[in-house]
Order: structure tokens, then C-alpha cells, then sequence
């Protein structure tokens, strides 16, 4: 078992992650990104939620990639409401399979890579594909 499962697997337990972060001279962002993973896949949200509550050194993001893994969509919104910043808003819509949102908020600030990024990102949902489509055709 890799240090990252054993992470995973213990995410719940704040003082076996400390433990184990100590030992082996693991980084915040480790620490939370598998801790966020390992609460989520336990379906541990009241505790991931309060986890979000702290200053992330990760973002918010990943709790929205936890979620929608662990197919929690319904707990993408309170973290959601926590992302800023324009980088951070794309990838929490994408995150979310929300590329229409996404595409749209690229179209409005006229960023042509971005509205190209989540276009070939989009191919997999039709409806999305061709609104996200004719975003590209009209910028």
C-alpha cells in the first residue's frame, strides 16, 4: 500500500494523517488533496465539508472532482460558492460537466484558447458539444 492509499484510507483520522505526514515529509497540498479524496470516497461529507472550511491550500476545486467521482453532485454547490477567480470558475464548471457555463463565461471575457480548451473537453456531451460549438464559431 502506497503512502497515498494509506492516506486515502485513513482521511478520516486527523491524527494518523498528521502522523503519517510527518513521517514521511508529505506537503499540505498532498495531505489535503488525499485527504479530500479519501472523506469523499467514505462518503465522510459533514467532515469534508468541514475541512473546506479552512483555508484550502489546494482551492476548492478538488472537492468538486471528489465529489462528482464519488457521485455526490448534490454537495458540488456548497464548494462551488467558494471558488474565485476566473482559472478556478472554468475548472470548477468543467469539474461539474457544466462546460455551456464554462464556454460562456470564456465567450463573455473573449478568451479564444479557453473557449477552444473547453470545446475539445466537451466532445463527450452532445447537447453541450454543440452549444459550446457555436460559442467558438461566434467569437
Amino acid at each position: 500500500m502506497t503512502i497515498r492509499d494509506t492516506v486515502i484510507e485513513h482521511a478520516a483520522d486527523a491524527q494518523k494523517v498528521a502522523q503519517f505526514k510527518h513521517q514521511a515529509k508529505l506537503t499540505d497540498k498532498q495531505v489535503w488533496l488525499w485527504t479530500i479524496e479519501g472523506l469523499a470516497k467514505k462518503g465522510k461529507m459533514e467532515q469534508l465539508f468541514d475541512m473546506a472550511q479552512k483555508k484550502s491550500p489546494v482551492g476548492y476545486v478538488p472537492f468538486i472532482k471528489a465529489c462528482m467521482k464519488y457521485h455526490r453532485e448534490d454537495e458540488c454547490k456548497k464548494y462551488f460558492a467558494k471558488v474565485h477567480g476566473y482559472q478556478e470558475l472554468i475548472a470548477a464548471y468543467m469539474a461539474m460537466g457544466n462546460y455551456v457555463g464554462a464556454a460562456k463565461m470564456a465567450f463573455d471575457r473573449h478568451d479564444r484558447d479557453m473557449l477552444q480548451h473547453v470545446f475539445m473537453k466537451s466532445h463527450r456531451n452532445k447537447e453541450a458539444y454543440s452549444k459550446v460549438a457555436q460559442l467558438v464559431k461566434s467569437l
